[in-house]
C-alpha cells in the first residue's frame, strides 16, 4: 500500500475530536492509531472511531486511570489491535532514509520527559 493509502489525515490529540466528527458527520474515524505513550490515549480513540471500526495501539502504558469501555469495544465491534516490538536497527534505518516522506505522519513533538507517566506506570506495574 501506498502511504496515502494508510494514513489520510493525522491530527494532533487537542483537535482531533472536532476534526474528525466534523469531517465525519459524527460518524467517526475507521481506523485510529494510539501512539500517545499516555495509558488515556486508547480512552481517546474510543471516542474517535467508528462502530466496526478499529483501534491500533502502539502503546504500553496499561489500562487508562478511568479503566477501559469494553461494553462499547463490544457492543460497537471495534477491532482492538495491538502491536509488539521487533527489530529496531531496520526501523531505525527506514526512518533515517525517509525522513521527508514519514514528516506529514507526526502530529506534535513534546520534548523529552515531558510524559513520564507511561514510564511510571510501566515500573509499578513491574
Amino acid at each position: 500500500m501506498k502511504q496515502k493509502e494508510i494514513a489520510q489525515h493525522t491530527f494532533a490529540p487537542e483537535d482531533a475530536m472536532d476534526k474528525i466528527h466534523n469531517a465525519t458527520e459524527g460518524l467517526g474515524a475507521e481506523m485510529v492509531v494510539d501512539i500517545t505513550g499516555n495509558p488515556n490515549g486508547i480512552t481517546q480513540a474510543l471516542k474517535l472511531v467508528r462502530p466496526q471500526g478499529r483501534i491500533v495501539c502502539k502503546n504500553t502504558c496499561g489500562l487508562p486511570s478511568t479503566g477501559l469501555d469494553m461494553t462499547q469495544l463490544l457492543v460497537d465491534e471495534i477491532r482492538l489491535q495491538g502491536s509488539r516490538c521487533g527489530p529496531f536497527e531496520p526501523a531505525i534505518e527506514i526512518i533515517r532514509t525517509h525522513q521527508q516522506k514519514l514528516k506529514s505522519l507526526i502530529s506534535s513533538n513534546p520534548p523529552a520527559g515531558r510524559n513520564t507517566s507511561c514510564s511510571r506506570s510501566r515500573r509499578k506495574r513491574r
